[in-house]
């Protein structure tokens, strides 16, 4: 209930660190930068500093919290800064450094959530000192107990073993080469691997240059990256941008036509243009310029264009296609991956039979993979099938409408998909059920129903 309420503010109380509690924030996050920063540490063996990575066991966490720290700690902010404790404090000073996996990548001093804490700093006696200092007059401040016989330090592998023991010693704890799970899950990924995507996206390490989508795997990558990565020709699939004002799009590459066929366009990239935004193709009244389109793309391209909408009160962003809402769903992911095998027919698409008998599982298995590939499980939809033969199911049409509040007006629109286009219909009628306007007209290259019908809504009112 806190966190609802303060829903609008946490953004500029809460940490960067913690990962949870706050919009567009996961536990996932935390979990993702814990095991970049230990795969950077196990694959650092250049300069003579090393680092640490600091993982705190707190005794009785949720127990020994005061009340009087957290009223001082919420009394000092006001909920107009950042909310940072000592260790954030001694980091703005220059006292404490955080790591960095990469050149340009966010230095990271610290991860928390909840009892769960991993600290980073440089490997020398002076910043275990400090951190010892900072962990002691938190203990005092808020009632917390730090049991150092429980916590333990993972140091870069570059970490001379000297002072490997300075650093132990200073802070009372002890090495170790793992460390451990850290919200559930592995820090660090061996080769034997179980585990399980916004904060990855500010690492510098992967796409310093370029979007996600267009990123590479590049060298020495984590088992994090692979897997993330592996995700990316899906979304090359399915995902479009909803071009605004068209300022963070790109004209070639990039898919952004309103076109449920295809996104991207036709025509051949223009060597000088290669990295022009769309907003360069938009004039000064927020509409398509068509003297620019004629003069730059074919003749196939420019009504795919004109037939994209327009938003110029708008950033870019980035939708599904395929969903009303443009957000993917796994039910999406699934049926666009399996879309080519279905499309004529499961009992003529599916062809790897011999890897379907040779898959080491039992018999009884096999069968109903065999079953679900030639279309004979009866699921709901063969059974209707069977059962329908060839007649056609008859329609059922509802004569009730629904009038709208008062001084509203209602619009009911409906669209149909032709060769070269599309045309509408709408009937807008008052709260009275009284006519009020029926608007028709025709669009070209619009080849999807939703896009013609929310067209169609606009050429009304607009």
């Amino acid at each position: 209930m806190l966190a609802n309420r303060l829903k609008e503010t946490l953004q500029s109380v809460v940490s960067v660190s913690q990962s949870t509690f706050v919009p567009h924030r996961l536990l996932t996050d935390n979990i993702i930068v814990a095991g970049e920063v230990g795969h950077y540490l196990r694959r650092k063996v250049s300069r003579a500093v090393g680092w640490t990575a600091l993982k705190l066991d707190m005794a009785k966490a949720y127990d020994r919290m005061g009340w009087g720290f957290l009223e001082e700690m919420l009394a000092a902010l006001g909920f107009d800064r950042g909310w940072t404790i000592f260790k954030s404090t001694a980091e703005a000073r220059g006292d404490i450094h955080g790591i960095r996996i990469t050149r340009g990548a966010p230095s990271v001093s610290h991860l928390f959530f909840a009892d769960d804490s991993l600290l980073f700093f440089k490997a020398t006696q002076v910043e275990a000192q400090r951190v010892k200092e900072c962990l002691e007059v938190y203990s005092a401040a808020s009632e917390q107990v730090i049991n150092y016989e429980k916590s333990n330090a993972m140091f870069s592998s570059n970490t001379a073993s000297g002072t490997r023991i300075v650093v132990t010693e200073c802070v009372g704890i002890q090495e170790t080469t793992d460390l451990g799970r850290y919200l559930g899950l592995p820090s660090v990924l061996g080769r034997n691997k179980s585990a399980s995507f916004w904060y990855i996206e500010q690492k510098a390490k992967y796409y310093p240059h370029c979007d996600f989508l267009e990123a590479q795997l590049g060298g020495n990558p984590s088992y994090l990256w692979r897997s993330i990565l592996a995700g990316q020709s899906l979304l090359q699939l399915g995902a479009a941008r909803r071009i605004g004002n068209g300022k963070d799009s790109r004209i070639w590459g990039w898919p952004w036509l309103a076109d449920a066929c295809s996104s991207t366009l036709d025509t051949p990239c223009i060597e000088e243009l290669r990295e022009a935004k769309v907003d360069g193709l938009i004039n000064d009244h927020g509409s398509w310029d068509e003297d620019i389109l004629h003069d730059l793309f074919n003749d196939t391209d420019v009504p795919r264009i004109l037939a994209t909408p327009l938003s110029p009160l708008y950033p870019d962003s980035w939708w599904w296609k395929g969903d009303s809402r443009g957000m993917y769903t796994v039910r999406h992911g699934y049926k666009l991956l399996t879309e080519a095998i279905t499309s004529d027919g499961p009992g003529d698409s599916f062809t790897v039979w011999t890897r379907l008998w040779g898959l080491p599982m039992p018999p009884k298995a096999k069968n109903l993979l065999w079953r679900c590939a030639r279309g004979i499980l009866p699921v709901k939809d063969i059974l209707k099938l069977r059962s329908s033969g060839n007649k056609v199911p008859e329609a059922s049409v509802s004569s009730h409408w629904s009038p709208p509040p008062q001084t509203w007006v209602k619009c009911n629109v409906d669209a149909a998909l032709f060769g070269n286009g599309a045309g509408y219909g709408v009937v807008v009628r008052n709260h009275g059920g009284r006519f009020v306007a029926a608007p028709s007209g025709k669009m070209g290259s619009v080849r999807d129903p939703l896009m013609a019908e929310a067209v169609a809504v606009e050429r009304t009112f607009v």
